[in-house]
């Protein structure tokens, strides 16, 4: 027998065992005050449950990434670290939060919540979360950043690091081939139209990330997920200390700070190998979306970024992160909305990038 499920066993039979002791110490203090015997049957009942809470509760908190610490030099700061809880001698730090926002930068967060109003008394967007952070280890600027927005095409980068962590276990997955059969994907509606891959052509996986990330085709999209190791997947939300999600439900919530976390690892290169980190931020440069960060930037600066768009008839919504390279004080930046119209949501995404650059360009 495997020695983890002997002792699940092990735990089991001597839960069930202090389970008797206590019942019967219970029953006795019971009966002594003539409690009927229904009431007995609940009490004890309800005993077991907790007992079995307890002991799922402790199995899960085995996984349990996040620590707090205050900085002594400001007890107001707390510092939030996120590490990985899976080995024995070692805990990988992932992610390091600061919950305070840059006070170096008051004046660009001023001048960005001005904006925001304005636009939103405008009508031009009806809310929007942003997250700013340089990636030396400086405090972030958030406004809104803990909103939930449906991230759209946001989201295939957790399927190129989900992949990319398989590539890990598996050296040669990037070079299988995979078909799009018709079953596999359905055309939808999209403002930005993208380029979709081809029914029964063989593409590798490598391939398809290409096409997934760079043009955004939900074509390849939906081949990935289809042939995606599920528990990995799922396990990079747990591991970046984000709330769960299933491979098997796309519909699920994304704030702007949750969405950076999935640059900000790739550029520390803390939770896939260096190599595989620098493939990934080398597709996203590729984007060839150019209607949101991208237009509030010069030509000449580099940037790894994804787009994804998502919404309705009533309302739509854009969003954009990227690492954009600025000499060498790289910075993450997510800008998420929700408006009525496409095209006033990219200007002000690219009104928000323009802002952000030349106040940062100007403390170099």
């Amino acid at each position: 027998m495997d020695d983890s499920i002997f002792f699940v066993h092990l735990f089991h039979t001597q839960t069930i065992f202090s389970l008797m002791k206590v019942s019967k110490e219970f029953e006795q203090n019971l009966l002594r005050k003539r409690v009927p015997l229904p009431l007995f049957l609940i009490a004890t009942i309800l005993l077991m449950i907790v007992s079995y809470m307890k002991f799922f509760s402790n199995e899960a908190s085995a996984n349990e990434l996040s620590t707090i610490q205050s900085d002594n030099r400001s007890p107001s700061r707390v510092i939030h670290q996120i590490r990985l809880n899976m080995y024995e001698f070692t805990k990988p730090l992932i992610l390091t939060d600061i919950k305070e926002d840059a006070t170096e930068f008051s004046d660009l967060r001023v001048q960005i919540l001005e904006y925001i109003n304005d636009k939103t008394v405008s009508g031009d967007i009806q809310s929007a979360g942003i997250y700013i952070r340089k990636l030396n280890g400086s405090s972030p600027i958030s406004i809104n950043a803990d909103q939930s927005f449906n991230p759209g095409s946001v989201a295939k980068i957790s399927i190129l690091m989900a992949y990319l962590k398989m590539a890990e276990k598996q050296p040669q997955l990037l070079n299988q081939s995979l078909t799009l059969s018709p079953s596999d994907y359905a055309p939808i509606h999209q403002e930005f139209p993208s380029q979709e891959i081809e029914f029964g052509k063989k593409y590798t996986i490598r391939e398809l990330l290409y096409f997934m990330i760079d043009k955004s085709a939900n074509s390849a999209t939906a081949l990935l997920t289809k042939n995606i190791d599920k528990e990995i997947f799922e396990n990079l939300f747990v591991d970046l200390g984000l709330p769960e999600v299933s491979a098997s439900n796309a519909n699920y919530q994304m704030s702007a700070s949750a969405v950076s976390r999935f640059l900000r690892v790739l550029y520390n290169s803390s939770y896939l190998t260096a190599e595989n980190s620098e493939f990934a931020l080398s597709l996203l440069s590729k984007s060839d979306f150019q209607d949101g960060l991208a237009k509030g930037l010069p030509k000449s600066i580099k940037m790894a970024h994804k787009f994804g768009e998502q919404g309705d008839a009533q309302f739509k919504q854009l969003h954009e992160t990227g690492i954009v390279y600025l000499n060498d004080n790289a910075y993450v930046i997510t800008v998420m909305t929700r408006g009525k119209d496409m095209k006033n949501l990219s200007n002000f995404i690219a009104d928000i990038s323009k802002t952000v650059y030349n106040r940062f360009n100007t403390n170099i």
